[in-house]
């Protein structure tokens, strides 16, 4: 109820628009003293008003950003993950022609080559921002990997605003069987954090401009309030939270790929970074994942099936 008052009060009804390295295992350990998620799952409500504003602030940043936004501006938006997957209609270098996509298309016709993806970074890196070894990447999908009120094409039961951090069911999910997941609820992180024993920070990347597999929407109250329910929850557990949003997805996907340590999310974008993170022999967590975090309730039938 406070996070929700803080939003009222804090938004009004406007809406938001918009080289080298080194196995983990190699980097001493620190020992970083937090509260264990077991020992301490709700956040308080003043964590969570501190972590409402911050997130209000970077959104504000965002959104004042004067970064041109080439990956938005061609009647087919930018889409590295399905241009490297070879889907039909993934646009190329016709449309992006500086882009990671058209200089992997230049060097194989392969599908989803992530030795040959791992060549393109490498040769792109001069000037790439890297994440400092104690830091973790999360990725995760905004916009159309949260549901909204009165959504068909999710498989929310509650009534209501989305609530995809507390409700799995809010989080938007594939069109097919087993609807796997986009976005990722608490249950998920919780099994995160009790892995990150060597980083004192996090840096939560997402675009809420995303909007691949429905209609974009300007109200972008739910990516606000996920990334409240996140970023307060990580403080909770002792890490610093940096929010990383809105940017540009070849800077982030290079940003992403140059960490020690990734959190993925569902979707193509995040499992790419995944592969890249794996293929250099760096962590991508969480290591183990039960099932049902991450699909539909057996026997449960979206209302748009």
């Amino acid at each position: 109820m406070i996070l929700d008052q803080a939003f009222h009060l804090m938004m009004g009804s406007c809406p938001i628009y918009f080289s080298s390295w080194t196995p983990i295992s190699r980097i001493p350990r620190t020992s970083i003293p937090r509260t264990s998620a077991s020992e301490k799952l709700n956040v308080t409500a003043n964590e969570k008003l501190n972590a409402t504003a911050k997130v209000l602030q970077a959104v504000k940043q965002a959104e004042m950003s004067d970064t041109p936004r080439w990956w938005m501006t061609q009647k087919r938006a930018y889409r590295l993950a399905d241009s490297l997957k070879l889907y039909p209609g993934s646009p190329g270098c016709q449309l992006y022609p500086n882009s990671i996509v058209c200089e992997y298309q230049k060097l194989t016709k392969k599908k989803e080559s992530i030795p040959d993806l791992i060549r393109v970074l490498e040769a792109r890196k001069n000037g790439s921002e890297v994440p400092d070894p104690h830091v973790a990447v999360i990725h995760t999908r905004l916009g159309d990997g949260l549901c909204v009120e009165k959504d068909k094409r999710c498989h929310r039961k509650s009534q209501g605003p989305s609530d995809c951090w507390n409700d799995i069911l809010d989080c938007a999910a594939t069109f097919e069987k087993p609807y796997y997941r986009y976005a990722y609820p608490k249950e998920y992180y919780i099994k995160v954090v009790q892995e990150l024993k060597h980083v004192n920070k996090v840096v939560v990347m997402g675009n809420m401009n995303h909007f691949q597999i429905r209609a974009s929407r300007n109200d972008t109250s739910v990516d606000e309030r996920y990334l409240s329910h996140m970023t307060a929850f990580f403080e909770s557990q002792g890490f610093e939270v940096q929010l990383r949003l809105n940017g540009d997805p070849d800077k982030d996907f290079a940003f992403a790929c140059a960490a020690r340590t990734f959190v993925k999310c569902g979707g193509g974008f995040s499992s790419l970074m995944a592969g890249v993170v794996k293929a250099k022999n760096n962590t991508v967590l969480p290591t183990n994942m039960d099932h049902d975090i991450l699909y539909t309730p057996p026997g449960f039938t979206p209302t748009w099936w």
